[in-house]
């Protein structure tokens, strides 16, 4: 009886000491994709971090389905009615998830853990968020199948082995935020051949960060304009540096039929300006450019992109129009948004011209035919009307010539 006793209590101490085996998740959920993720509360309010379903990081899934095929994981997750933001990857969420094979990490998320993606050698195509500031160690190690990344502008650094051996990569990004790549960061990468960075200076590099490819050449650094010195320096393992075009500059007319822009120097990255001019048709002059500016031809310097338009209005100066070969010369009388043209002296026909809604309208006509002209003399439309006023749709404001039978061409100022 006394060891009975005994033996109970050292069944009770013994099942007391033992280690809990608790599941390392505070609840699940199934994505939109139909993977069922798994979170920790934590991460800020309202804040949840995916994490791993097993009991110990040694073998986070053991016992559980890991997610297959294309993943996107949610921004948002609802739990008892709790709507909670996903702000984090945690260590070793998807460690060894070899059949995932697309991957969207929502622009909530502002961390990836360690071994996050550890050997999830089946992802081709992978969204890193724009919101992402830090990444730990290993974070994509042995993705063997991955074939490009892009480093978020957010990102502040590349840490140790975050993609070594990541084989298939053949281009990389690299956003204007990230200072420095970890050793062996991209080490193994042996297929790369594009690199191209946003930051004016070159990331440091740590031991090891980039492949030792056998012809350093094969891979093509795109860099920022002006910053070739520095990634020379920085990266010296590189040969094959080049800088990116400055920043792009274009002007272009209001309206092509009253004038014309010309670029006489476009800016280059060693020399960022451009010398640009605008050419008046006949009966118009250059008035200014979108920018208010009105010197023309025009020095501008490029620092931005930068695009221009300039502005034509018609030279009121200027009565003497062209019709073909013949010489035509009137006086033009404003009365608000209409223009009544005519000189009764040189053409006798009792015809009244005038712009009103877009269309230039032709009174009085007397059944003759009337032919609408640009200022260049090229006939437009012609139409004949036995009773009203004869009416053409115009394209745009601007001048335009009216020629009514065999009496002289008259000037007419369409307003829209």
């Amino acid at each position: 009886m006394k060891d009975t006793k005994v033996f109970a209590i050292l069944l009770v101490i013994c099942l007391t000491a033992a280690p809990k085996l608790a599941a390392a998740y505070d609840f699940s959920s199934v994505c939109s994709t139909g993977q069922t993720l798994y979170y920790n509360y934590g991460g800020g309010v309202n804040g949840v971090t995916v994490t791993y379903p097993g009991t110990t990081a040694d073998s986070p899934w053991n016992g559980y389905t890991r997610p297959t095929g294309t993943l996107i994981i949610p921004s948002t997750v609802v739990h008892d009615g709790v709507t909670y933001n996903v702000v984090a990857i945690g260590d070793y969420a998807f460690y060894n998830c070899s059949s995932i094979t697309m991957l969207t990490i929502p622009n909530t998320v502002t961390q990836i853990g360690q071994e996050s993606f550890y050997q999830c050698q089946g992802i081709v195509w992978l969204t890193l968020p724009d919101s992402l500031l830090l990444m730990g160690s290993k974070a994509f190690l042995r993705c063997t199948s991955l074939l490009s990344v892009t480093l978020p502008n957010s990102l502040i650094a590349v840490p140790n082995e975050a993609f070594e051996y990541c084989s298939a990569i053949t281009s990389l990004t690299v956003g204007s935020g990230v200072a420095s790549f970890g050793s062996h960061a991209f080490h193994g990468c042996t297929s790369l051949t594009s690199i191209t960075c946003y930051r004016s200076v070159a990331p440091a590099l740590g031991s090891y960060a980039m492949p030792m490819q056998v012809n350093p050449s094969s891979v093509v650094v795109t860099v920022p304009c002006g910053s070739m010195a520095s990634y020379q320096a920085a990266w010296s393992t590189f040969s094959n540096i080049v800088e990116m075009d400055g920043a792009s500059f274009s002007a272009t007319s209001s309206d092509d039929n009253i004038g014309v822009v010309n670029i006489l120097t476009q800016p280059t990255c060693a020399a960022p300006v451009a010398v640009v001019e605008a050419v008046a048709g006949a009966g118009y002059r250059f008035d200014h450019w979108s920018d208010g500016n009105t010197l023309n031809p025009r020095t501008v310097t490029v620092a931005t992109d930068t695009s221009l338009v300039a502005f034509f209005v018609q030279d009121e100066q200027r009565d003497t129009v062209y019709v073909h070969d013949t010489v035509y010369v009137h006086d033009t009388v404003y009365v608000h948004d209409t223009v009544i043209v005519g000189v009764e002296s040189v053409d006798a026909l009792d015809a009244k011209i005038y712009s009103s809604n877009g269309q230039i309208i032709v009174d009085g006509a007397a059944r003759n035919e009337v032919t609408l002209f640009d200022m260049s003399g090229r006939p437009l439309a012609t139409r004949q009307q036995e009773q009203g006023a004869v009416r053409f749709d115009v394209p745009c404001t601007g001048a335009y010539l009216v020629k009514i039978g065999r009496h002289a061409a008259r000037k007419v100022v369409a307003v829209r």
